[in-house]
């Protein structure tokens, strides 16, 4: 019994205790005398970190690097290509070859693309190159140009004493004429009834001959003088034929006396009668006449290259009263002097000519009335076939080429093998022929 009541009054000790301690069950507040405030138990958690303020200078986004792609176009043609990078079915970048060939393509960034050369009518091998760029600089993206052979016509060129005709469909060539101790050196088809004209070593002056008969027909004799002091026979390789053959203008030598040698531009009768006429008598040398045309009047329009000036003078003329119409005008300025250095079309509606680009010379076309001018590239010595092919020849890098005016169509020509002198001296056969 003893044990029962111990026990009861710890009980109720305990009770007592926890009604002065807790209170009410449960907040975390103790309740202390009567009339007394309530201080709250002090909060031990850990307060939250403060967050960081923004950093008002952005992070820069970073640039992928770019890489280059370059390589070289060999072959027939080297400057000028342009070289035309794609993304899929968009172009990305464009640039041209140097002279050289060569081309860089800048600011490639990573990924596959497709490398494209062209150049007007040239094929060139591979036609397209696929590139993967990754993380590198791409080389030896390479091409070749081919430019096809002209394998039609017949061309006319000074063989070793003779004038020789190669026909290029069949491979063959065949003397046209020859005769003891002579060498050819100059020929200029007439543009009607299948005639040329000629001179060289030991021709007597400039001679006619129907390709149909093989006969001499007329002849500007060497021996004569055009004028006082001025000797008919030309001075260099090149003269002109006017459209039936009746008269010719060419350079003429022109010694005065105290003065130092010129070349004055004569017109003459081909039939070898003294008729002349002077078309220019200024100081300094003249070269490359060619005639332009004949107007509805009759009259006649001549181009040479005033070497002093650098230009191409035009003159209008009469040729049957025999004045001149007018002043000369400058038809092109910046020309380069050459062995050949205009040439007129078969329709005397378009003029080539030698024109200095960079140092360069450039065969340059235009129309016969003026206009803007079309440049074909780099060559020398043009010459327009009268054959109907309207092909343009010209010399450029050691070869032959012919191309349209419109800067389509380049072939090779090929040069004959027993050819004599210059590339100059080979032309194309007047058509009929």
């Amino acid at each position: 019994m003893k044990t029962f009541r111990l026990f009861s009054v710890v009980v109720v000790f305990a009770l007592a205790l926890a009604a002065c301690n807790g209170g009410g069950g449960g907040g975390g507040s103790s309740s202390g005398s009567p009339g007394s405030s309530s201080t709250p138990s002090p909060d031990l958690s850990p307060s939250p970190s403060p967050s960081p303020s923004p950093d008002p200078t952005p992070t820069p986004t970073p640039v992928p690097a770019t890489h280059s792609i370059s390589g070289t176009v060999s072959g027939e043609v080297l400057s000028g290509v342009t070289i035309v990078l794609s993304s899929g079915n968009a172009p990305v970048e464009s640039v041209t070859t140097d002279t050289s060939g060569k081309y860089v393509l800048s600011g490639v960034y990573d990924g596959y693309y497709t490398v494209t050369p062209s150049y007007k009518s040239i094929t060139f091998t591979p036609a397209s190159a696929t590139v993967t760029v990754s993380g590198a600089d791409m080389a030896g993206v390479n091409f070749t140009s081919l430019v096809p052979m002209l394998t039609a016509g017949k061309l006319l060129y000074p063989c070793p004493g003779a004038l020789c005709a190669w026909d290029l469909s069949t491979g063959k060539w065949s003397v046209v004429w020859t005769a003891f101790n002579v060498q050819p050196d100059m020929i200029v088809p007439l543009r009607a009834g299948k005639k040329i004209a000629y001179g060289g070593y030991n021709i007597d002056g400039i001679w006619t001959m129907s390709l149909a008969t093989l006969v001499r027909e007329s002849a500007i004799s060497s021996g004569g003088f055009l004028a006082p002091n001025c000797a008919s026979a030309t001075m260099e390789r090149v003269f002109d034929i006017g459209p039936v053959g009746d008269y010719a203008v060419i350079p003429s030598p022109c010694m005065y006396p105290g003065m130092p040698l010129r070349t004055d531009i004569f017109l003459v009768k081909t039939d070898g009668s003294l008729y002349w006429f002077r078309i220019s008598d200024a100081p300094g040398l003249k070269h490359s006449p060619v005639i332009v045309g004949n107007s509805t009047n009759s009259d006649v329009t001549i181009l040479y290259v005033d070497v002093g000036t650098n230009g191409i003078v035009q003159q209008t003329v009469d040729p049957v009263n025999g004045v001149l119409i007018g002043l000369s005008t400058v038809f092109a300025t910046n020309v380069m002097d050459g062995n050949r250095s205009i040439s007129v079309s078969s329709d005397y509606a378009n003029v080539a000519f030698m024109k200095n680009v960079g140092g360069q010379s450039h065969i340059v076309v235009k129309t016969a009335v003026g206009g803007a001018e079309n440049d074909l590239g780099p060559g020398t010595d043009p010459y327009w076939a009268l054959d109907g092919s309207n092909l343009v020849m010209y010399t450029a890098d050691s070869k032959l080429w012919a191309m349209k005016a419109d800067g389509t169509g380049k072939v090779q020509v090929p040069v004959p093998s027993n050819l004599w002198g210059a590339f100059s001296g080979v032309v194309f056969a007047p058509a009929g022929y």
